[in-house]
C-alpha cells in the first residue's frame, strides 16, 4: 500500500517513518506541501497517488493560532480536512 504521511519532520511524522512496514511510504514535510492550500495539497497528493494519507501536520504556536483563529479558519478547531 502506498502510503503519504504529511508532516514527516514533526515528532508524529518521524515515528510512523521509524515503523518497520512493507509499505510505500512517502514522507511529506511543508517545504513539499501547503495543508492550507486546498489546491496545491491536492495536486500533490495527485502526482504520488496514495492509497491512504496520514496528516501529521501541526501548529504549535499556540497563541499565534489564536490569533490566527479569526483570519484561516483552516485553523479553527473541528476544522475540515
Amino acid at each position: 500500500m502506498k502510503i503519504v504521511i504529511i508532516g514527516a519532520n514533526g515528532q508524529l511524522g518521524q515515528e510512523f517513518q521509524k515503523l518497520q512496514s512493507s509499505h510505500c511510504l512517502i514522507s511529506l514535510t511543508h517545504d513539499d506541501i501547503e495543508v492550507t492550500d486546498l489546491e496545491r495539497t491536492l495536486s500533490v497528493l495527485a502526482e504520488h497517488k496514495p492509497e491512504a494519507v496520514l496528516n501529521t501536520a501541526a501548529f504549535h504556536r499556540v497563541e499565534i493560532a489564536r490569533r490566527m483563529r479569526q483570519s484561516f479558519p483552516g485553523f479553527a478547531p473541528g476544522a475540515p480536512g
